[in-house]
């Protein structure tokens, strides 16, 4: 299996163009990138931990699995940065933009080619 580079599915168009026409297909142990409908997710373990929309959103929920391997799958497959400090977790964007960390975040990004498309 080839080796995914952090930052490398940061985007929506990004996991599409590695799912390359299938819906599902393993990036790491325990650890599947998923066409779900229109959206894709990068599942962990059975949850669903990542959410790249086609209007560039990504929603991130790892409904309350605070692992360090939920952690650095949220690093790794989202160009954001995920810590803890103190038993919190805490989200930036890399700009200064910085709140602690809530299932169902939601972080504005690019939107896709088809929905600039359309």
């Amino acid at each position: 299996m080839e080796r995914i580079d952090r930052g490398e599915l940061t985007s929506y168009d990004a996991c599409d163009d590695r799912l390359d026409g299938r819906d599902k297909r393993k990036l790491r142990y325990s650890v599947w990138l998923v066409r779900d409908g229109a959206d894709i997710t990068v599942v962990h373990h059975a949850t669903p931990i990542i959410r790249y929309r086609p209007d560039g959103t990504i929603v991130l929920d790892c409904r309350g699995y605070r692992s360090t391997s939920t952690k650095a799958n949220l690093n790794r497959y989202t160009g954001l940065h995920v810590w803890q400090k103190d038993f919190t977790w805490y989200v930036s964007d890399g700009i200064g933009d910085e709140e602690a960390f809530v299932d169902g975040l939601v972080f504005a990004g690019q939107a896709s080619r088809a929905e600039c498309a359309a």
